[in-house]
């Protein structure tokens, strides 16, 4: 046999590594396009945001811009405005749809009784009557879960509630009716102790569900918070800007210590003879002592008590404001943590859509922000050790300031 020529065995070399690269390059193209694929059909958690959720419509605005949501494709669960945010994301509607349809909310609300407090569910079922098409329950049964929290028949107080996430929707009016369950906050929402959903008393499903809840095991739950605030904000005081929310220490109620039941109460019989029902006699503690949802508060009846909320700080969030820089400015002046905290109950009068407005550019940038994180962490895999220590930080766990929903009782 003839040996090969130098420059043949130069050619046969380069053809050798001409297909090195391109059986390399081809792995590198299955296990990108394997790892995109599994990330879109990662679920993605949203906890309350009370009348921050335009922070929730930025950042899955930015998400579904980058890729990591697919409406229609990627498992979503919330609860209360999470909810909100999670079925409208299903359906399709845009990031700024979302915030458009808040703001148009959060106007009728001012127009019609001054603000939302003691009406959320009465303009909510206005809102998704608009919002939501006629085959939405179909659309989004198994893509959506709803978190809910139910409550025992049996007791006259609003403790001990079950956790309930509910995925499948039989039509149009039962998923309204979740969507109404779900932000459910006795006195704040309207002016009964509590809800009912398919024939079950429930409030709002914070009071039983936490990212624990809604994520299970499934480590790749995205977890998003509009409520925690992080170390790169201004946690300074200012009560002229914050009032009693400058006082957070004194103002957040404890943290929920009680075993939140995985079974749901077997509620049964008449509402009205039920235990629970005989709640409506007190004084709720959300109500707004000018508004109509007062009309059921008899002032001379014995204060109800809201139950606490599942510790939202058990786990660390993977998005949320302030954890990749400062919070927006206004007027020129940062906003505080305390602040931005305060306008989940109580937008400025007068600045509500302005508000609205600077949330939702703060959830996008926060959006954005995490997916060029991930982008690099995927291009350099070493960095990945250094993300999850950065995540798990100690340091983060003590700005978690609690949930929006309990400076409800707080303010009243």
């Amino acid at each position: 046999m003839t040996p090969p020529t130098p420059r043949a065995q130069v050619a046969a070399a380069l053809l050798a590594c001409i297909a090195a690269i391109a059986i390399s390059m081809a792995g590198m193209h299955l296990r990108a396009g394997s790892r995109d694929s599994s990330s879109v059909h990662a679920p993605v958690a949203l906890q309350g945001s009370a009348m921050l959720i335009t922070y929730y419509s930025g950042v899955m605005g930015a998400l579904m811009e980058a890729g990591r949501v697919q409406p229609g494709v990627t498992p979503l669960r919330g609860i209360s405005g999470g909810a909100w945010t999670a079925t409208l994301t299903a359906l399709g509607h845009s990031g700024a749809a979302q915030r458009d349809a808040w703001k148009r909310w959060v106007a009728a609300c001012k127009e019609r009784f001054g603000s939302c407090r003691g009406h959320i569910q009465e303009l909510s079922q206005v809102a998704f009557e608009e919002l939501l098409p006629e085959d939405a329950a179909q659309r989004v049964s198994g893509k959506v879960h709803i978190a809910l929290a139910q409550l025992d028949s049996q007791q006259a107080h609003l403790n001990g509630s079950a956790s309930w996430l509910v995925g499948r929707f039989s039509n149009k009016e039962d998923l309204k009716s979740a969507l109404a369950a779900t932000s459910y906050i006795p006195g704040f929402s309207g002016p009964a102790p509590f809800a009912v959903f398919r024939g079950q008393p429930v409030i709002d499903g914070g009071f039983a569900n936490g990212f624990k809840q809604l994520c299970g095991h499934d480590s790749g739950c995205l977890k998003v918070a509009s409520w925690h605030v992080g170390s790169q904000a201004n946690h300074s005081c200012d009560p002229s800007r914050c009032g009693a929310f400058a006082a957070t220490d004194h103002c957040i109620a404890p943290a929920r210590q009680e075993p939140i039941p995985t079974r749901l109460f077997q509620n049964e019989g008449p509402l009205e003879q039920w235990p629970l029902a005989s709640l409506g006699r007190h004084c709720l503690a959300g109500t707004d002592a000018e508004g109509e949802a007062a009309v059921a508060c008899n002032p001379e009846a014995a204060p109800l008590p809201l139950p606490d909320f599942v510790p939202h700080s058990q786990v660390l969030p993977d998005i949320y404001p302030g954890k990749f820089g400062p919070l927006p400015t206004l007027d020129g002046e940062e906003v505080l943590a305390c602040e931005w905290q305060s306008w989940a109950m109580h937008l400025p009068p007068g600045r509500e859509l302005e508000v609205m407005d600077l949330v939702f550019e703060q959830g996008w940038a926060d959006g954005a922000a995490w997916a060029r994180q991930q982008q690099h962490v995927s291009s350099q895999p070493h960095a990945q050790a250094g993300l999850q220590a950065e995540q798990g930080s100690i340091g983060e766990q003590r700005h978690a300031s609690g949930s929006w929903a309990l400076l409800a009782a707080c303010e009243s």
